[in-house]
């Protein structure tokens, strides 16, 4: 039998797929069954299932699978969007294509952490559309630009900061606009009344400005956006509904889409996946489901440097794992180790 030399193959795509369907008035060739399936007697009425046959599938398997290593290689070791939590993305190799969901009680870290994980994805080239139905923009870029310089948010948006600390801020935000990670990051700003079909319609675009590469979609949070929908009466069904389509958009796009849940009041600081709020549908429909709970193990009693749990209790990428972080409530960040955090915090009393 010859070598395969899996080098040199073109790049798979869905365009040479269309070369390995069988047509519908055929039966299958002799190489692919022992015995081949008879002609169909009638045509069914309604759009049928191409029948694909396994043979035909094998050496396009083999070239997705080698570009999909190569694509790995080049991104050291990652094949997705990467997070900004380095164990993280050994266990999903990054946020591949399909729907990942965040949950986790109020007050603890979850647009901290999509911030982070978008600023991290821009950083590293790939092109960013967060959808925020819970802050204003205005708040956001207020915590992206503090979080570059460990600042503190609060004191910028209560008017509180002196003219010291200002002018701090406003050197950041000046040197920012010669960073080109930042024109990779995109923000909509979630109404009641925004449809899916809008943010479809944003997130097609940035995907046709880069290239037609994989993006990364954010959406804070699922439960606020659901509100406001008319797919169905009650707000379970509208939140079920709309995982369903944010996994159709993920695979539409062939990109990640990470959206936030919230849990029950039953369920509220579990990492359960039958927490996750008006919707027992979400951890079918999620590729991964990853919960932030509090830790009792916290660093200080009053809230602003403290542990979080990072449990991943669904991933259909690789292994379970949980992750002991520490989150930085003041600064809005979050890192995988209490010695990063240290640093943090003498950078902030440098600033101050």
């Amino acid at each position: 039998m010859t070598n395969i030399d899996i080098s040199t193959m073109p790049p798979f795509d869905d365009e040479a797929l269309k070369y390995f369907y069988v047509p519908e008035d055929e039966v299958f060739p002799s190489p692919c069954s022992a015995r081949p399936l008879p002609k169909p007697q009638t045509k069914p009425t309604t759009i049928a299932t191409r029948r694909v046959c396994f043979a035909d599938l094998i050496q396009p398997a083999i070239c997705e699978v080698h570009n999909k290593i190569i694509l790995a290689q080049e991104r050291g070791g990652i094949l997705g969007v990467p997070s900004h939590l380095p164990r993280l993305n050994s266990s999903i190799g990054g946020y591949q294509e399909g729907l990942h969901i965040i949950a986790g009680a109020p007050g603890v870290g979850k647009t901290a952490f999509l911030l982070q994980t978008a600023i991290n994805a821009a950083k590293a080239g790939h092109r960013v559309v967060m959808a925020s139905f819970e802050l204003s923009l205005s708040k956001l870029v207020v915590q992206a630009m503090c979080q570059r310089n460990y600042l503190i948010p609060k004191m910028f948006l209560n008017g509180s900061a002196t003219q010291e600390e200002f002018n701090t801020f406003q050197q950041c935000g000046n040197e920012l606009l010669f960073e080109d990670w930042i024109y990779n990051l995109h923000f909509i700003e979630g109404l009641h009344d925004t449809t899916l079909a809008e943010v479809t319609e944003i997130c097609k675009e940035a995907q046709q400005a880069a290239g037609g590469q994989p993006i990364l979609v954010i959406i804070d949070y699922l439960q606020k956006w659901a509100r406001g929908q008319q797919l169905h009466q009650e707000i379970r069904q509208n939140v079920s509904i709309l995982g369903g389509l944010l996994r159709e958009l993920a695979k539409e796009l062939k990109s990640p889409v990470i959206a936030v849940s919230n849990q029950n009041r039953s369920g509220t600081g579990k990492a359960e996946m039958n927490s996750l709020k008006e919707s027992g549908d979400l951890e079918y429909d999620s590729d991964t489901i990853t919960f932030l709970t509090e830790d009792p193990d916290n660093l200080d009693t009053d809230k602003i440097n403290r542990n979080v749990k990072l449990s991943l209790t669904k991933n259909r990428f690789g292994e379970l794992i949980d992750i002991k972080i520490n989150y930085r409530a003041d600064l809005g960040i979050m890192t995988d180790s209490y010695e990063a955090a240290k640093q943090e915090s003498s950078s902030t009393r440098k600033h101050r």
